[in-house]
């Protein structure tokens, strides 16, 4: 959000598109988190994983850390990374271009939009973006479920053996079904929607707040 707000506070545009920038910064944003954040993550489902197999075990973070280091080096940290560096490149990339797409249409330099709306459209700009970004979670969580050992399978080698399966299915509304219910759009999708929507309109807030501020010192 915050280098989001820098290109938007600067004016700045690639190739004279303000939307190309929020887009690229997006990308940027997004790319970033998500290889800092892989490690956490990997960590996370590994824990996880032992308690689904022994319900009764409570797993340290910390043990659990030190037992994937010394079996493989820094090899099960990583797993999973490449489909979570590109969801969140799509992700990124789609709700910064979408929010300020959608946004621009309904505003001028004469009308500022309406909150409720602004709302509204980032609310819609992370759905889509989540939507967009769904096929990469899917790869990732394969990735994340697969025993320690077991050669990890390319991100496009799974996304593309999932939408084989739903060519595959009698007609069009079950290949639907079916993609819905493996890429998990619903609930989980409209509730990082409203989280992100909620995010953006508090960043909105205040740098509307800080501006007023600077105007009037």
């Amino acid at each position: 959000m915050e280098a989001i707000g820098i290109i938007r506070s600067k004016g700045s545009t690639i190739c004279g598109n303000q939307n190309l920038a929020q887009f690229v910064a997006g990308n940027a944003a997004g790319g970033i988190s998500a290889a800092a954040i892989n490690p956490i993550q990997a960590i996370r489902a590994a824990t996880f994983s032992k308690m689904d197999k022994n319900p009764n075990s409570n797993p340290h973070f910390f043990n659990t850390a030190k037992e994937m280091a010394a079996k493989g080096g820094i090899r099960p940290f990583l797993r999973g990374i490449r489909p979570t560096v590109g969801r969140d490149l799509v992700f990124g990339g789609f709700f910064s271009f979408l929010r300020r797409d959608f946004t621009s249409r309904i505003s001028s330099a004469e009308h500022p939009p309406n909150p409720v709306l602004c709302f509204a459209c980032d609310i819609a700009a992370a759905t889509l973006a989540t939507t967009f970004s769904s096929p990469f979670n899917y790869a990732r969580n394969i990735m994340y479920s697969s025993p320690p050992g077991v050669r990890e399978l390319k991100t496009m080698t799974l996304i593309g053996g999932l939408f084989k399966k739903a060519a595959r299915q009698r007609n069009v509304w079950q290949s639907m079904v079916f993609l819905q219910n493996n890429l998990k759009i619903g609930v989980a999708t409209l509730r990082v929607a409203f989280s992100m929507a909620l995010a953006a309109s508090t960043y909105r807030t205040y740098t509307a707040f800080e501006k007023k501020e600077k105007s009037e010192v």
